[in-house]
C-alpha cells in the first residue's frame, strides 16, 4: 500500500516513497516470483491461473495524492503521465517486464490530509481524465470515502453517505464502471454493530 511517490509531501517521511524506491521494490516483486494481479481476480479467484508458478501480489494506493498519477503538460496542452509519479512508474516498468502485468488498485477520495476539499491526484480539471485513464488502463478504482472519514467515530448515516456519496461522483464521471471495493480510512472498522 503506497500514499505518496515522490520525494515530499503532506505526509511523514514513512509514508513517503521516491520514485527510485517505487522502480526498486517493483524491481524486487519481480525478482521473487511475484505478478500483479486486480481486485478482481482476487476476488473472482481468477488470479490462480495467473499466478500458477507465480506469487500474487496486489499493489495499492491510498489517498488519491499526485505522486500516484501526475500529468505533465505540453506546451500546446498536451497531457503526458509523469515518468516519476506511480502510474508513470509502472506503465513503464511493466513495458519492460510485461510477465509482471500492468495491475494496481487506486483507493480514492476527495479530501486531503489537512481536511481540504480537493479533486483526486490534486490536479483540478484533470480528475476526470485520470478516472478514465485509469479505468482504461485497466486499474481498480476503489472507494477510500469521500472525506476520508474515520469509520470508527462515524454514524451509519455518515458512513453510508460517504461511501454512496463518492460512487455516485465517480459513476458520473464513467457510468459503466462500478466500484466494487473499499479502503477503511486509518484501516479504522465501524465500532456499531449494524
Amino acid at each position: 500500500m503506497y500514499h505518496e511517490i515522490g520525494t515530499s509531501g503532506a505526509y511523514s517521511p514513512r509514508y513517503i516513497v521516491s520514485p527510485n524506491m517505487f522502480r526498486n521494490q517493483l524491481s524486487t516483486l519481480l525478482k521473487n516470483n511475484f505478478v500483479s494481479i486486480s481486485l478482481d481476480e482476487y476476488i473472482d479467484g481468477s488470479y490462480q491461473q495467473i499466478t500458477k508458478e507465480k506469487k500474487p501480489v496486489i499493489i495499492t494506493f491510498d489517498d488519491s495524492t499526485p505522486g500516484q498519477f501526475r500529468y505533465l503538460l505540453t506546451d500546446n496542452g498536451e497531457k503526458i503521465i509523469d515518468p516519476n509519479c506511480g502510474v508513470g512508474i509502472i506503465q513503464e516498468f511493466t513495458k519492460q517486464n510485461p510477465e509482471f502485468r500492468m495491475k494496481a488498485a487506486f483507493f480514492i477520495d476527495y479530501v486531503d490530509k489537512m481536511g481540504n476539499f480537493e479533486v483526486p491526484f490534486k490536479q483540478t480539471g484533470y480528475e476526470s481524465s485520470k478516472i478514465n485513464d485509469l479505468i482504461d488502463m485497466g486499474f481498480d478504482i476503489g472507494n477510500h470515502t469521500l472525506e476520508h472519514i474515520d469509520f470508527k467515530n462515524a454514524t451509519i448515516k455518515q458512513m453510508n453517505n460517504q461511501l454512496q456519496f463518492l460512487n455516485y461522483i465517480v459513476n458520473l464521471i464513467n457510468p459503466e464502471y462500478k466500484i466494487k471495493s473499499l479502503a477503511e480510512p486509518f484501516g479504522a472498522m465501524p465500532t456499531t454493530t449494524k
